[in-house]
């Protein structure tokens, strides 16, 4: 199927937010910060319902997506978590014993990094998929363990990372069922009334987080995870028509992004701490704008030898390449 240029647009802006949330060390997080965690993560699984309904995943074998699921989510999280938890395990310890097993445990537990999203995504999407063909016991399967993910106490890591995917089950529905409402042309009055609406929802129910379940207010979260999403699509579906491709680009990319970004902030954290003095901490709310533009400079300037010599610990295979490669004369 042919690529979608308005849904990579939305994941590259989506993906951008992410980075952009993981920037910021003050404690006191700008309104901003509040508004992109209360939709960022779960935009990747509503994104995640529209493509499997736009490519009828539910006429394909479950074996054959599952396949594909381990290749492009549980590869790449084997792969860069296990390097990433090493690498802090230097940074950090200087090879003291406690915290090196410390790291690696995270590895089993799905946890520790920004990658607890790509186990989180592919539990999900099992649950999902094995379900799709029944549409009432899809909606009334994803319905109850929504519920039990988002009202369920605190449990052991492993627990934690099962009751998040089941959160991701309800958005990768909304996506599904409710996909035309995100692709099909819209109205500006509406856009407007959108915006006010998310704005007002995510100032009431103020920082959300999927990686912590926390929620605060369930109904407006999912509320405004819903609308912000919304939001982003609108906005991507006008880029798509100026041929926006630094967006597009990173959308093709998100994964890569995803998994390598942790390594950029932590080496450019240490270079301004023992260099600089803090000059990115002392910047206040500007840390993040100017934090996350030199991480996406570097990435994207070096996405081009990430993709020739690293594609394969992605999951992808060599022909998906030269779709990237339209993209990379930006």
């Amino acid at each position: 199927m042919k690529r979608l240029r308005y849904i990579d647009i939305a994941k590259g802006m989506a993906i951008l937010c992410m980075v952009l949330g993981h920037t910021y060390s003050i404690q006191e997080k700008p309104f901003i910060f509040v508004w992109i965690y209360s939709f960022h993560m779960p935009l990747f699984f509503i994104t995640s319902g529209i493509l499997y309904r736009i490519k009828k995943s539910g006429e394909e074998k479950y074996s054959n997506l599952i396949q594909k699921k381990i290749k492009t989510l549980l590869i790449p999280y084997l792969i860069w978590n296990t390097i990433y938890q090493i690498f802090i395990s230097i940074l950090n310890s200087l090879g003291e014993k406690n915290i090196w097993i410390t790291n690696l445990q995270r590895i089993i537990y799905f946890n520790g990094s920004a990658m607890w999203f790509l186990p989180v995504m592919f539990i999900a999407s099992l649950i999902f998929l094995v379900t799709i063909k029944n549409k009432y016991l899809n909606i009334v399967l994803g319905i109850i363990l929504g519920i039990v993910g988002i009202n369920m106490p605190e449990g052991s890591q492993m627990l934690e990372v099962l009751l998040r995917a089941f959160v991701g089950v309800i958005f990768i529905e909304i996506g599904y069922y409710f996909y035309d409402i995100y692709i099909n042309n819209f109205s500006k009055i509406i856009l407007v009334i959108v915006i006010c609406l998310d704005i007002l929802g995510a100032w009431k129910n103020g920082l959300v987080s999927l990686s912590d379940r926390l929620f605060n207010n369930p109904c407006i979260y999912i509320w405004t995870a819903c609308l912000g999403t919304y939001i982003i699509y609108k906005m991507s579906i006008y880029l798509d028509k100026r041929n926006i491709c630094l967006l597009e680009y990173w959308g093709k990319n998100s994964i890569k992004i995803l998994c390598l970004h942790g390594f950029i902030i932590e080496i450019i954290r240490l270079v301004d701490y023992k260099i600089f003095g803090n000059v990115l901490v002392c910047m206040g709310r500007w840390e993040g704008v100017v934090f996350t533009s030199i991480i996406m400079i570097i990435l994207t300037s070096s996405m081009p030898l990430i993709n020739k010599f690293l594609w394969w610990s992605f999951g992808e295979r060599r022909e998906n390449l030269r779709k990237i490669k339209q993209t990379e004369n930006i």
